[in-house]
């Protein structure tokens, strides 16, 4: 009996903090309205996590916050973090009347010592108020690579007219 009550605990995996994954907005929004959902990951010292969130692209348009580009209905959430909670803020543009339901699935969980924190899922629902217009719709996220405005960059390495060699 005293082998048995040593060895379990050495065979099963051990899920060693409450991991939790939360979907943090507004309940209510209006049509047309852009607005943040914050989806947060914790439950202990978070390493990484790799998890999705999805959404009717009837309801909701993407704008930014996620691993994915482009709105497509999934979005992947996929990072590594140093201490506490992994935190995505997702950008959106409520589209049509009704509610929007959005939902995060957790492939895997991880605490800053590699051991597994569980998959947790959530679920939201949110009501959005009246249709969005057909000319406040954002059909394109803005370009995060690209500069608002053209810059020159000036290295140590760069050389006047004067110093260029022969």
């Amino acid at each position: 009996v005293v082998v048995m009550a040593l060895t379990i605990p050495l065979i099963a995996p051990g899920v060693f903090a409450a991991s939790s994954v939360n979907i943090n907005c507004s309940d209510n929004v209006k049509g047309g309205e852009t607005f943040t959902i914050a989806v947060v990951f914790s439950g202990g010292d978070v390493g990484r996590v790799d998890a999705q969130m999805t959404y009717d692209t009837d309801d909701l348009t993407y704008i930014s916050g996620g691993t994915s580009k482009g709105n497509t209905g999934y979005i992947q959430l996929k990072s590594a973090g140093t201490e506490g909670a992994i935190v995505f803020n997702l950008k959106f543009q409520a589209i049509t009347d009704g509610n929007a339901e959005v939902q995060v699935t957790t492939n895997e969980m991880y605490d800053l010592d590699e051991r597994t924190m569980g998959t947790p899922s959530a679920y939201k629902t949110i009501a959005v108020q009246g249709d969005a217009s057909s000319d406040e719709i954002v059909t394109e996220p803005p370009d995060e690579e690209q500069p608002d405005e053209e810059q020159t960059l000036m290295g140590v390495d760069e050389k006047t007219e004067e110093e260029e060699e022969p």
